[in-house]
């Protein structure tokens, strides 16, 4: 069977499609992606057993037939990506898969497509069609702040809610947090799931630059998220997410200030090269953020001073890479702090805010 298409696209097909190819080593043909031409169109498949990815390719496929098959990820992308011709032509033959180009071939093994493992079916308990943007925008945000504590694996992903009128994300380490949400016209009912962290990096390349809607069915144990031309079928983290609306109550503090975004987060990595330990003391005093790092070893001081609308006063100390992270998260051209004492958390809004977008840091405690 000869199959004739666009070469850029069936890159573009296997980058996005091979997604979790190689990260199961016990099932062998995990290793593999599964290719499936039907229709006019083909497919590139793959699973590490528990997500899924299929990238369907609609125009540039040309094929004399239909044909399912499991390849080499990396033989197939490595050869097809150093051809320079526009067309590449792929022949299945038996058990043999080969490619051509204008100036050669190349010839390796295929197996049956019907070895590929098919995806588990499951009831859908909710179902909504929303915007692809700012939902994958959001859930690209929150990976920074997912936990690495394995003991917590429902603190180890990003959780999807939605809870009456209100749709959102969240994720937290147990130190900082992130939060994003919109109030949603649709009705439905309620529900809380967490996505594994395995998938959110193939959710950003599946969904990112996509304008259009994405459909998500949620299952008790995946959630399909599914646009014109990609089904992402994400497994879901065991537990129960923490409450952490109820620690969104405490943003009251009377310590505030509104600070343009570029000058903060420039000065605070100017405050990395003095840091040994990886912190800053920030005080709030009229009109300015006055930062400080300190390296006693190498006799190392930075200070900085941020113009700002503050009102009240507080002396508070980050961990530098996670306020960092905060700041260079949220948009807009500034940025509102809201502190109540040294020993509660932080909150950081976009100003103005566009959507419901919080970040919370813990302080930490430096010893002088």
């Amino acid at each position: 069977m000869k199959i004739v298409l666009d070469r850029k696209g069936f890159v573009g097909a296997l980058s996005i499609g091979g997604a979790f190819a190689g990260r199961n080593r016990i099932v062998p043909i995990l290793e593999k992606v599964k290719i499936k031409v039907s229709n006019g169109s083909l497919s590139v498949i793959s699973s590490d057993g528990d997500n899924y990815v299929n990238r369907k390719m609609m125009s540039g496929v040309d094929a004399d037939g239909d044909a399912s098959f499991c390849v080499s990820l990396h033989d197939t992308m490595s050869y097809v990506k150093s051809l320079g011709d526009d067309i590449v032509e792929l022949d299945v033959l038996g058990g043999d898969l080969v490619i051509r180009g204008e100036s050669g071939d190349f010839k390796m093994h295929c197996d049956d497509g019907d070895l590929f493992p098919t995806r588990g079916k499951e009831t859908d308990s909710a179902r909504l069609r929303i915007p692809s943007n700012p939902f994958v925008e959001w859930v690209d945000d929150a990976r920074r702040f997912v936990s690495s504590d394995t003991l917590r694996p429902v603190m180890c992903g990003v959780n999807v809610y939605r809870q009456g009128s209100e749709f959102g994300v969240c994720a937290t380490d147990g130190i900082s947090l992130f939060t994003a949400s919109v109030d949603d016209a649709q009705s439905g009912d309620d529900f809380s799931v967490t996505l594994d962290q395995r998938c959110l990096k193939t959710l950003r390349d599946s969904f990112l630059c996509d304008d259009g809607s994405l459909d998500l069915m949620i299952g008790k144990s995946s959630v399909m998220i599914k646009s014109l031309d990609t089904t992402l079928l994400c497994a879901l983290s065991e537990g129960r997410f923490p409450n952490f609306k109820s620690l969104l109550s405490g943003d009251s503090g009377e310590a505030r200030a509104v600070v343009p975004r570029k000058s903060l987060i420039d000065s605070l990595r100017r405050c990395q090269v003095g840091s040994s330990l990886g912190y800053v003391s920030m005080s709030l005093k009229d009109g300015a953020i006055l930062l400080e790092s300190v390296d006693v070893d190498m006799g190392k001081r930075v200070t900085e001073s941020v113009a700002a609308q503050t009102s009240g006063s507080i002396d508070i100390s980050f961990k530098l890479s996670s306020i960092i992270d905060i700041i260079d998260t949220l948009g807009g051209e500034t940025v509102s702090l809201s502190m109540e004492c040294e020993s509660k958390p932080c909150f950081f809004r976009e100003d103005p805010c566009v959507c419901d977008k919080i970040a919370m840091l813990m302080p930490v405690r430096i010893e002088r």
